[in-house]
Formats: structure tokens, sequence, C-alpha cells
């Protein structure tokens, strides 16, 4: 995507799928829905409430993106522990600087099949390089896709595209 507003979007909600808890995303935010700029529009028309449909059409590759996060993860119960003993055991921070957010589920979190997994936020207006733990790394989320299938085998340090995410 090239729109700014599209990858925060992407982001943000990418965020909400890879966090702990139940998530929760608006009516429309997989279609990009605007309210064009009416912070509170509980008393505004339809035409500024209502979603609109033709957006999926406009925005198929937001709405296949959030399908592969939503496949991501009810595939993968690392991301839906439910106690702090359970996540302090299995959740480790590895950065939290320069626009960047990285952590660690690991040791099969949440009886996960996988036995650790990666989650990079960039929320910086460029790419920023992250240093892997040692290994061979499946990204199965980047910039473009979302989902569970292979998309790329990394090592070392990532880059990691601006305004975007990894697993």
């Amino acid at each position: 995507l090239a729109n700014e507003t599209a990858k925060r979007s992407l982001l943000a909600n990418g965020i909400v799928f890879t966090s702990q808890g139940i998530p929760f995303i608006h009516a429309g935010d997989e279609l990009l829905r605007t309210k064009y700029g009416d912070h509170n529009s509980y008393r505004s028309p339809d035409a500024v409430n209502a979603i609109n449909w033709h957006n999926k059409e406009d925005f198929i590759d937001v709405n296949q993106y959030y399908k592969g996060l939503i496949k991501l993860r009810k595939e993968h119960s690392a991301f839906r522990m439910t106690t702090r003993k359970d996540i302090n055991d299995h959740w480790q921070l590895l950065q939290s600087s320069n626009d960047v957010v990285a952590f660690k589920l690991g040791e099969h979190a949440n009886n996960d099949t996988w036995k650790n997994i990666i989650v990079i936020y960039n929320g910086a207006s460029e790419g920023r390089n992250v240093e892997l733990p040692t290994g061979d790394w499946n990204v199965v989320v980047n910039n473009e896709a979302a989902g569970t299938a292979i998309i790329d085998t990394v090592s070392g340090t990532v880059t990691v595209p601006a305004i975007s995410m990894m697993v």
C-alpha cells in the first residue's frame, strides 16, 4: 500500500490482532471506512455514518490482510493467553526503542504449535533494522501480506519497512 493512512490502519489493527486479550475492530475498519473527519458522529446523518460496502472492492488488499491476521490469531493460541502467569512466562520484550516494539512469544506459549513467534511493529516513517534472536525465522506477516503461510525466511538482522509490522 502506498497510502500512509492505510498503512497506519493496518499497523494499528495488526497490533490489536497480535496482542493478548480480546481483539476488537470497529465496523468498517476492514474496508478503510471513514467518517470524513467527524470525531463524534452520533448526531450526524447516514451519509457520514453509513458503511460504504463498495470500499471492499476498492480496498480488497486491506480486507485480505485483515483476513490473514484473523487466520493467524485463530490458528495460534500464543496470541490468546488468558492469565498473567502465562504471559509473564512466555512473553519476552526484545526491543522498545526508535519507534520499534519487538517481542517474542516463546516455548510453545499457550500450547501453540509454533515454538517461538516474534512480532515486530515499526511505527517510524522509514524502515528500521531489528536484530533477531539466533536462528532462521519464517515470516508470515509483512507489509504486503498476512496469514500463516511462509512468505520469506530471515536471520540475523531484518529490515521492517516504514509503518508496518512483521511476524
